[in-house]
């Protein structure tokens, strides 16, 4: 039986694997070589790491009710937004060349990205809790305003990656807007569009959470800075493609609205450590 410190341990050694293989296959994308085995872990990494992470900290049933409301509900929300043009503000459509194949216009690859997004922005969000030391709500604690405040805090974390992506991915020509829009021609209802899904599938958890809550976890604190770090790692990713695309004012802009999740909440976690270690 493998202990739960060691779990920990191989989930960061294949996070730290999420991080180097795209450096990677940037370098070789660089020199116009592709190795379809570094193409497929990029994806099937990531996944194992999402389920991996889940299971350890929450088991398989309470990970099913946070992992897939966000897959069903962004993959019905992105099959309504791309053949009738409403909740996200406008009409656009995906490049399933890039993608792959689709159902209903939506590749099935899409849902999974909310997943991940929503289990991120939910992680990051527990993690400043854990770093103040401030219970989750709960039937027992009645924090009613703070399970409202987590759940706006967890969509805005979310949509802090969209106006990151958003313009770096039609750039690259993964999706393309024919609705023109105010944000670097991006309609803004895209982002209402995101928030709304985020705080739908965060609030099914919470809430969820709030009357039947997990007893404490005492697995190793490292194990919440993994969504944090990946996080960063998405800011860094789109900011390499930025300035490859000559998007300075989108590096700019994405980096200030996500840079500093990232450097508060690894503040707060030195500050947590070595309040723990005295």
């Amino acid at each position: 039986m493998i202990s739960d410190d060691r779990k920990v341990k191989i989930l960061w050694f294949l996070f730290t694997l999420t991080i180097i293989i795209p450096i990677i296959d940037f370098i070789l994308d660089s020199f116009n070589i592709f190795i379809p085995f570094i193409a497929i872990l990029k994806f099937v990494l990531p996944l194992a790491i999402l389920l991996g992470h889940s299971f350890l900290l929450f088991g398989p049933s309470r990970s099913a009710w946070l992992l897939i409301p966000p897959f069903v509900i962004g993959f019905i929300f992105e099959i309504i937004g791309v053949n009738f043009g409403v909740i996200f503000g406008g009409n656009y459509f995906y490049n399933c060349s890039l993608l792959g194949p689709s159902i209903c216009g939506v590749p099935p690859l899409i849902p999974f990205f909310w997943s991940f997004f929503v289990y991120t922005g939910y992680l990051i969000t527990s993690s400043f809790l854990v770093w103040l030391k401030i219970d989750k709500p709960s039937v027992q604690n009645k924090k009613l305003g703070l399970l409202f405040l987590l759940i706006i805090i967890d969509g805005l974390i979310v949509v802090a990656i969209d106006l990151f992506m958003d313009p770096v991915m039609v750039a690259s020509n993964y999706w393309t807007w024919t609705s023109r829009g105010f944000y670097f021609g991006i309609p803004l209802g895209n982002f209402f569009g995101w928030f709304l899904i985020a705080i739908i599938s965060s609030g099914i958890f919470r809430i969820r959470e709030y009357f039947l809550p997990l007893k404490k976890i005492t697995l190793a604190a490292s194990i919440w800075l993994i969504p944090v770090i990946g996080y960063g790692g998405l800011c860094l990713i789109f900011l390499i493609l930025a300035v490859k695309l000559q998007l300075g004012v989108i590096a700019i802009i994405g980096l200030a609205i996500m840079l500093p999740i990232v450097l508060l909440n690894l503040f707060l976690y030195l500050r947590y450590h070595y309040e723990i270690r005295q």
